[in-house]
C-alpha cells in the first residue's frame, strides 16, 4: 500500500499495536512511514504521499512523456508515433536471439536423429510438448509484463512470484501430461516401448513447468538491468523454451526408451 494509506491506518490503532507492526516494515517503507508519522493529524505533512514523479523545470513536455514511458516499462516503442524504420530497428537485435535460439534447436533435434528413426512417434509429439510449452511461457510472460508496468509485480517479491508461476506451471502441466500420456496409449503409434506414455507425459509437464519459470524469471531479470521487458521477453522466452524444451525431451527418451 501507498505509506500515505499505511500511516492512516496504524493512527487508529494503538500505541503497542503500531509499534509492533512498524518493526515488521522495512527498507524504505518504513523510512517513509516514519517521517509521515511524525506530523500531526490532517496536517499538509501528514497527508502528503512520498511516492512522487520529479522532473526538472526545463523539460519539455516530449521529454517527460518519454521518461514516464521509461518507470512503466514502455519507452522503446511508441506505436502511435514511431517509424517502421524505427520500429524494425528496436526489435531486429531482439529477434535475433529468437532465430539463434531456432537454429540451435534444428540442431538438437539433427543430434538426436537416431533417436526419431528408431521410434518415429518421438517426432509426432514434438509440436504438441513445444506448443504447449511456448504458451504458457506467453502467459507467465505477458502477466508478469503487464505487473511490471502498472506496479501489480515487485523486483522485491520475485521469489514470491517465481514460486506462484511455478506452482501454475506444476499443476498444468500435470493436468496435461495425464491427458498427454492417455492419448500417447492409443495402438496407431506402434510403440513397443510401455514406458513411451510416461516419456512424453513427463516431457510436457516438464516443459511447462520450464516455460513457466523462464516466462516469469526473464522480464523481471530484464528490467532488473533496465531493458524494456515489452520488446525484449518474447523472443528469449520462445528462445530458451525452444532449446531446453527439446533437450528435456530427448533426454528424458533416452532414459526411458533406449
Amino acid at each position: 500500500m501507498p505509506a500515505d494509506d499505511v500511516s492512516d491506518i496504524l493512527t487508529d490503532l494503538s500505541d503497542d499495536m503500531r509499534d509492533e507492526l512498524l518493526k515488521l516494515i522495512k527498507g524504505k517503507a518504513s523510512v517513509d512511514l516514519e517521517q509521515l508519522l511524525q506530523h500531526e493529524e490532517k496536517t499538509a505533512g501528514y497527508i502528503m504521499t512520498p511516492n512522487f514523479f520529479a522532473l526538472l523545470e526545463e523539460t519539455t513536455a516530449a521529454e517527460a512523456t518519454e521518461r514516464i514511458r521509461e518507470m512503466a516499462g514502455t519507452g522503446a516503442v511508441d506505436i502511435g508515433s514511431k517509424s517502421i524504420f524505427k520500429n524494425t530497428r528496436t526489435r531486429l537485435p531482439w529477434l535475433l536471439a529468437s532465430f539463434a535460439g531456432g537454429l540451435v534447436a534444428v540442431y538438437l533435434i539433427g543430434r538426436f536423429e537416431g533417436q526419431l528413426k528408431e521410434i518415429a512417434a518421438l517426432a509426432a509429439f514434438i509440436p504438441i510438448i513445444m506448443g504447449m510449452g511456448g504458451n504458457i511461457g506467453t502467459q507467465s510472460s505477458t502477466i508478469i509484463v503487464r505487473g511490471l508496468a502498472t506496479g501489480e509485480v515487485n523486483l522485491k517479491d520475485a521469489w514470491k512470484v517465481l514460486w506462484r508461476e511455478f506452482g501454475t506451471g506444476a499443476a498444468l502441466g500435470s493436468i496435461y501430461g495425464t491427458l498427454l500420456g492417455i492419448f500417447a496409449m492409443i495402438p496407431q503409434w506402434k510403440v513397443e516401448a510401455g514406458w513411451f506414455p510416461i516419456v512424453v507425459a513427463l516431457s510436457i509437464c516438464a516443459n511447462m513447468i520450464l516455460a513457466a519459470t523462464v516466462g516469469t524469471i526473464i522480464p523481471m531479470l530484464f528490467k532488473r538491468i533496465r531493458i524494456d521487458p515489452a520488446i525484449a521477453t518474447g523472443p528469449f522466452v520462445t528462445t530458451s523454451i525452444d532449446i531446453f524444451g527439446i533437450l528435456s525431451y530427448f533426454i528424458i527418451a533416452h532414459a526411458f526408451l533406449f
